[in-house]
């Protein structure tokens, strides 16, 4: 049986659990000795089985995570849901792009990625000996018979957005598409909602397209990932409150990151992120003065730098050139000898003069003569390809550097230390949030447990 594939992210989900923990990890829990239960947070037990196999799926490989920080990172992320849970209205800490996959789906694929990647020999074994190759050996398709039906309701001539309407919702929650059958169990339906539900933009247009193919394949995986749930279930030896708490584990790692993004703490400084931009107008100048007097190397600017430069027509003449300056030739001399540009009559040859960001001229060169230390010949740097315009090579020695720093009172300081004044506050807020969180939860932790 063809399984859904295993999700890449999967480790980077799980190892980001205690991202945050460089704050400080919490202290002074009281202690349990149930040698089934790892912790206890507000009532709610972390099973030992699935701890454990959620620290297996993370240690892997040369620097594997210790089992207290994986713990420590669980806690944190029930606790933040829960807050979440409290603080955060429903449509937002479920809502998902609109052009992306529902929120559902993703924790749906997340969960059976991990039981294909924890119990691959197991499952994979088992598939092989009761269901076969793949979904097709235990999948009725209905795709022809209720092709009308289908057209019908996938009809978008009269519409412009590629998602059903609720009463076409209904529809497709009526009709079966396929059915399949688990070893002992009764036939399951697969209806066009199962389906369409599962879609981002580009897969449900293929639906509305009447892509019969793609929507097999669809099929196919909806079984694939029913019967990874349906293994996990019966034949894998998890109990279902295991099962129940990694499931519980991986929407608290999406809570998490929803109140991470509603703090504003999440992105750059730079990407869209309305609470970091409402925190950014309440900065006063005072402050951002008070930034900048303490942080003023954030913001040197390179008021100028007196440049050379050696230009050559291919590689091998720059080969030439740089081999000629390595053997100790001075710089003009050799911008006289090797250079095309008429540079190479300045005095001294190949002088560029200041060169200064707000000037004219080639971007590419005044970035790579910017970022050349005084007195250092860079290595020959090819000119971009441009339409219609030759390609060349260049050799820059950069002479003197004149450094100074921006005006406190200029656009760049305000908006640069503003951003990350209102970043920081930002970031205190939440710590402020999550301290109180661990001072008012009920923790329990076996220490027998986490210290193996």
């Amino acid at each position: 049986m063809n399984l859904s594939p295993v999700i890449k992210s999967l480790l980077f989900i799980f190892t980001c659990f205690y991202s945050l923990l460089a704050f400080g990890a919490p202290t002074g829990f009281a202690t349990i000795d149930d040698p089934k239960t790892v912790a206890v947070v507000n009532g709610y037990k972390f099973p030992l089985v699935s701890v454990d196999l959620l620290y297996k799926s993370v240690s892997q490989g040369k620097r594997p995570m210790r089992y207290g920080d994986l713990v420590n990172g669980l806690i944190e992320n029930r606790l933040l849901a829960e807050y979440a849970e409290q603080e955060i209205k429903e449509e937002s800490l479920m809502s998902n792009n609109p052009v992306g996959f529902s929120v559902e789906t993703y924790l749906d694929d997340q969960y059976t990625g991990f039981i294909q990647a924890s119990y691959h020999q197991q499952l994979s074994s088992y598939i092989k000996e009761n269901i076969g190759a793949s979904p097709e050996a235990i999948t009725s398709f209905y795709l022809d018979d209720k092709h009308q039906q289908l057209s019908q309701l996938l009809d978008m001539s009269k519409r412009m957005e590629y998602l059903l309407t609720p009463e076409q919702q209904q529809a497709a929650q009526g009709l079966v598409i396929a059915e399949y059958k688990l070893p002992g169990e009764s036939s399951e339906s697969v209806t066009l909602f199962d389906i369409y539900r599962r879609q981002n933009i580009q897969g449900r247009i293929k639906i509305h397209q009447m892509n019969l193919e793609f929507i097999k394949a669809q099929i196919n995986q909806f079984v694939s990932s029913n019967t990874v749930s349906w293994w996990a279930a019966h034949h894998s030896g998890l109990k279902s409150f295991e099962i129940e708490a990694l499931k519980r584990f991986i929407k608290d790692r999406h809570y998490k990151s929803r109140v991470i993004a509603h703090h504003g703490v999440s992105a750059d400084i730079h990407d869209d992120n309305p609470p970091l931009d409402e925190a950014f107008k309440k900065v006063t100048p005072a402050e951002i003065k008070q930034y900048f007097n303490a942080n003023k190397e954030k913001f040197k600017r390179i008021e100028y730098v007196e440049a050379r430069h050696i230009r050559l027509a291919d590689f091998d003449a720059a080969g030439k050139a740089k081999a000629a300056l390595e053997e100790g030739m001075e710089f003009s001399e050799a911008a006289k000898k090797f250079s095309i540009a008429k540079t190479r009559n300045a005095s001294p040859a190949g002088s560029l003069g200041k060169v200064r960001a707000e000037d004219g001229g080639s971007q590419w060169a005044k970035s790579a003569v910017f970022a050349l230390k005084e007195g250092v010949v860079s290595r020959p740097i090819r000119s971009p390809q441009a339409d219609g315009k030759t390609v060349y090579w260049e050799i820059f020695l950069v002479d003197k550097r004149e450094e100074n720093y921006f005006d406190v009172d200029s656009e760049t300081v305000r908006y640069l230390a503003g951003k990350e004044i209102a970043r920081k506050n930002l970031e205190n807020e939440f710590l402020a949030v999550r301290k109180n969180l661990f001072k008012t939860a009920e923790i329990k932790i076996n220490p027998s447990l986490i210290r193996r």
